[in-house]
């Protein structure tokens, strides 16, 4: 030992000249950071599948990142406003290409976005999308995005995760710069009034820099051929240990070579003296650190393993306390020294550990009374999100705003990557997203699902629930019911025209032959109407006597009064045939016997002018009595003819109503006829019972019964047209009736075919409605539709170029950057995995993406690497502490205490941050960053305290408890300047590292050590004891 201080200037020259060369032949740490120093994680993690899987369909998910826009207002946004983010969409269109713009939804454009995108008060709207960031500078990006979205009259945000990570990393940078300055001046400041010597200042900054420079060469060179990994953390962590091993070896070898000082040594003896006595501390503290640090060497997270090379710096540290830090100093002298100060040393600490020794109990229950609370409510939260940590930048302020209106799920959705070979893009592929999205949705904590079937979050208008195809399942049955009806019954119906139309025809030709009788009716009466124009001109020449005259009137007055009767019967039988036109046949009946009565009329009046001729033999041998016989013979055969052509068209169908109306007009004009003739007849009688008014009178009767003839044979003739229309109208009937029957099979044939198709709907329905798998009931998507252009969009923002990859999004109500939110992510992979299945898809590849997916895959490591870590490092510091000194108390003390100065500072640093800031926990890095900072570094601190003496081991307790106090100190006030330091990830790594290092330093090692000093003595070992002559530490 004694090599290192005579040789001082020497030992000095060689360490420097050796930080020189391999900091310039080794790598330049800058370089290895940017070259390798971004954070991967593990091939096998979510994370990396996700993305492997992109890559290898055409996409570039490492460069293309999700942005937003927010747009906010104390009151409703107008529809100006929204014009005017409207122009800021169009602004972003234009400058697609020279921002890299990808994509963007808004629910101006889209309203189905409008849930999505929009608060329900109206107050806030937000715009996303996705950017490629490939060679962009991303903070001009932010400026150029920030320039675009300018608006007035609004509050607008630009968010996004990188440009929160941007501006994290930023602030960090220079929240650290301002916490290291701090710290530097806090620190110096401490250690002045601590030590009283500005040259113990300097040898740890000089010790502190040849540590640094040294440990990371080497570490450099370990990095640069893939050995060990590296992040931006690295060098941080290398600082802040370099400072901190240099402040334990400073201020415990000057420690001792104070206390050691005597006005009767020389300066070299007395730091030989010194690091013969303190070398094995310094071995053993040295040794716990680089071991517990080597530790982190087999742990899997980068940034973890990045800090291994503490164990590199354990090293140097050890051999630069031993050989470098004797000889400088060697170099200072006496500048160490406090020449002429008094010989009572330490004896305040002496009276400390002697008042603490005597109220031990009382001590250690105040200080579990402080600490039980503290350890009792740490809950282990962690959070992994880097917005939460930034209060004063504005991505970050977006994305609060986001979450404070939306959900604090809203900003960080989990993206789910599927990889199908037979493409999503089909009936099937987009029915399997659909039953994923459903199942998806019942998981409790899922705010919403975004996918192919569900763009809007919402299902497609094509897509129809159970419930729905259960309804309309049983409405096509009932109207399937109802068609079957209708079908049978025209069915029914033309058979029925079918079997009728022989029918038809024959009231046709029945028609046809009453009309001839009804002409040879009119040509009879045209007859008659001769004979008694003829009798008229008899009469008027006298050649027949008045009273034979008179007595054949009579009777054919008579005879016109039967003949009236009958034409009355006829009118009423025709109108029968007219109520009862759906009768035909009994109504053709009614007219053949009204016919026959007429005809006994007729034949009456035949019988009767016989009659006439026998008794008048004057009037039989008239010319024109004969031609009236013949004529009433003539009449009488020709109603023979006509009843008998009637009695065929009996069997014929119905007359129509309009053909009728206009025989009984016919008909009734006849009976008018014959009313009329009835009294020119009755005028005649009376004429010629009354002879004295001459044989001029009768002739005038006659002329009148004559004139009226022609009403008769006109209204035969209406009679007539009306059966020819009647005629007509059934001939016509009839056609229709046909074409009827042939339209009516027509309709029962497609009848028939509605009936075969809605059978095949209801049977699909119920398939559809009782399906097997819930997931897929009632959801149906037409093969037609997915070639609308609606379905293209779709595939664009939810599928890769090939459709074979597709990505379903998932909100969740809550954050899911925490331990929470990890176990929601395994949920939602869980299922995803199970839906496929149940899909029958098994040859899908299925990973999650984004943020969310990153706390999953981070999880499991993390929470690894922390329990191998702590396991590790209490039995290793144990067996170190315990094999060292041959002491178990004193290793169970040590490791007691590093422990609960880890534990409490933790849990006072997530007490505070989560009741006073609202966070959801610890940064996920704070746990891993103050394990070596504070527990690792509290092994050491401990380390330094042993001493194996039995006979002047108060003095040395004093010695060992003020030198590691100061220790504490000056350590503690590094950490108080990084509270300064503005980054939420810093300032809860140098709180928790603060608090804990408060514990050590005020509890502790001026406390518990003390108390249980009696166990910690090895009374198997004497050392030399150099008592202080001249030197005061603690005035």
């Amino acid at each position: 030992m004694s090599f290192f201080v005579k040789s001082k200037y020497l030992i000095a020259t060689i360490w420097i000249i050796l930080a020189a060369a391999l900091a310039f032949i080794a790598p330049s740490l800058s370089s290895l950071i940017k070259e390798k120093g971004t954070l991967t994680l593990p091939a096998s993690s979510q994370v990396m599948k996700a993305q492997k899987i992109q890559e290898a369909h055409g996409m570039d998910p490492k460069n293309t990142k999700q942005f937003v826009i927010v747009f906010h207002k104390n009151s409703e946004l107008t529809k100006a406003d929204k014009d005017t983010i409207k122009g800021v969409i169009d602004k972003l269109n234009e400058k697609m290409e020279s921002i890299g713009l990808q994509s963007i939804a808004n629910s101006i454009d889209e309203l189905g976005l409008k849930s999505t995108l929009e608060t329900n008060d109206g107050k806030t709207l937000f715009l996303t999308g996705f950017l490629n960031v490939k060679n962009k500078n991303i903070s001009k990006l932010y400026n150029e995005l920030k320039s675009i979205s300018s608006v007035k009259g609004m509050e607008r945000y630009v968010s996004g995760t990188i440009f929160v990570d941007d501006q994290a990393n930023k602030q960090n940078e220079e929240g650290l710069k301002k916490g290291l300055i701090i710290s530097v001046i806090a620190t110096t400041i401490i250690a002045l009034l601590i030590t009283r010597k500005v040259f113990v200042i300097i040898s740890v900054y000089i010790m502190t820099i040849l540590n640094f420079l040294v440990s990371a060469s080497i570490y450099n060179v370990l990095v640069d051929n893939g050995t060990l990994p590296i992040t931006n953390v690295t060098p941080l962590a290398l600082g802040i240990g370099s400072f901190l091993l240099s402040v334990i070896s400073v201020f415990g070898l000057y420690y001792r070579v104070v206390s050691i000082f005597s006005t009767n040594k020389s300066n070299e003896e007395s730091f030989i003296l010194a690091l013969q006595e303190k070398h094995y501390s310094l071995f053993v503290s040295h040794l716990v650190f680089a071991s517990l640090s080597f530790g982190l060497t087999y742990t899997t997270f980068q940034i973890t393993k990045s800090l291994s090379i503490l164990a590199i710096l354990g090293v140097v540290s050890y051999l630069v306390s031993v050989t470098f830090l004797p000889a400088l100093f060697a170099i200072f002298g006496k500048l160490l020294s406090f020449p002429g100060a008094k010989s009572s040393t330490y004896a305040r600490w002496q009276k400390w550990n002697s008042a603490i020794t005597k109220r031990g109990s009382i001590f250690v229950l105040i200080a579990f009374v402080i600490a039980a609370p503290i350890v009792g409510f740490y809950k282990q939260a962690v959070a992994y999100s880097t917005a939460d940590g930034l209060p004063n930048t504005d991505a970050a302020k977006g994305s609060r705003v986001i979450a404070n209106e939306f959900g604090e799920g809203t900003t960080t959705p989990l993206k789910i990557v599927l990889d199908n070979p037979n493409g999503w893009n089909n009936v099937a592929g987009m029915t399997s997203i659909e039953a994923l999205s459903r199942s998806l949705s019942h998981i409790d904590g899922v705010k919403s699902i975004r996918s192919a079937t569900r763009p809007f979050s919402s299902e497609l208008d094509p897509l129809m629930l159970v419930s729905q195809a259960t309804t309309l399942k049983d409405g096509l049955g009932k109207g399937n019911d109802g068609v079957n009806q209708i079908r049978e019954g025209l069915q029914g119906a033309k058979d029925q025209l079918e079997s009728n139309a022989p029918k038809l025809k024959e009231a046709t030709d029945g028609i046809d032959k009453l009309i001839n009788g009804t002409t040879k009716l009119q040509t009879g009466m045209g007859k008659l109407q001769g004979g008694l124009s003829q009798i008229e001109a008899g009469l008027r020449k006298g050649s027949v006597g008045a009273k034979q005259l008179h007595d054949g009137l009579g009777i054919a007055k008579d005879s016109t009064k039967k003949l009236l009767d009958g034409s009355k019967q006829l009118l009423a039988g025709y109108q029968t045939i007219e109520t009862n036109f759906n009768l035909l046949a009994s109504g053709v009946g009614d007219i053949k016997l009204n016919l026959a009565k007429i005809q006994s009329i007729v034949r009456g009046s035949q019988g009767i002018a016989t009659e006439l001729g026998q008794k008048y033999p004057t009037v039989a041998s008239d010319q024109l009595y004969l031609q009236l016989q013949g004529t009433l013979t003539l009449l009488n055969t020709s109603l023979t003819a006509f009843i008998s052509k009637v009695g065929e068209a009996e069997k014929g169908a119905g007359l129509l109503s309009a053909g009728l109306k206009k025989a009984n007009g016919g008909m009734k004009q006849v009976v008018d006829g014959q009313t009329a003739l009835i009294a020119g007849l009755t005028k005649l009688y009376d004429g010629m019972g009354q002879l004295q008014n001459g044989i001029t009178r009768a002739a005038d009767g006659q002329s009148l019964v004559l004139s009226n003839i022609p009403k008769v044979t006109d209204g035969l003739g209406q009679l007539k047209g009306g059966q020819t229309q009647l005629g007509d109208g059934i001939g016509l009937f009839v056609n229709k009736v046909g074409e009827l029957t042939d339209g009516l099979g027509k309709a029962v044939g497609g009848l028939n075919q509605i009936h075969d198709g809605l059978n095949t709907a209801q049977g699909y329905l119920t398939n559809l409605s009782n399906s097997v798998n819930p997931s897929l009931a009632g959801w149906y998507l037409p093969e037609e539709a997915l070639s609308k252009p609606e379905f293209n969009k779709i595939y664009d923002n939810y599928m890769s170029e090939d459709r074979n990859v597709t990505f379903v999004y998932v909100t969740f109500d809550k954050s899911p950057l925490s331990n929470k939110g990890a176990n929601l992510v395994d949920q939602v992979y869980n299922t995803t995995n199970k839906s496929l299945k149940d899909q029958r898809i098994t040859n899908a590849k299925t990973a999650v993406s984004d943020d969310p997916a990153t706390v999953y895959s981070l999880k499991p490591i993390v929470s690894k690497d922390i329990k191998w870590l702590l396991g590790y490092s209490f039995i290793v510091a144990f067996l170190l502490l315990a094999l060292a000194y041959r002491n178990v108390y004193f290793a169970i003390l040590a490791v007691a205490g590093a422990g609960l100065s880890y534990v409490v500072g933790l849990a006072a640093s997530e007490e505070y941050f989560m009741n006073h800031y609202g966070q959801i926990g610890l940064k996920f890095l704070v746990p891993v960053i103050v394990l070596p900072l504070v527990f690792t570094l509290s092994c050491s601190v401990l380390a330094q305290l042993y001493k194996t003496n039995t006979k002047e081991h108060a003095q040395f307790f004093a010695s060992n408890t003020s030198s590691m106090f100061a220790v504490c100190m000056t350590i503690l006030a590094t950490f108080v300047g990084l509270l300064f330091s503005e980054s939420y990830l810093f300032v809860q790594v140098a709180l928790a590292s603060t608090v804990g290092l408060v514990a050590l330093g005020l509890c502790i090692v001026p406390i518990l050590y003390p108390i249980f000093a009696k166990k910690l003595i090895n009374d198997s070992v004497e050392e030399t004891v150099h008592s202080n002559t001249g030197v005061t530490v603690t005035d």
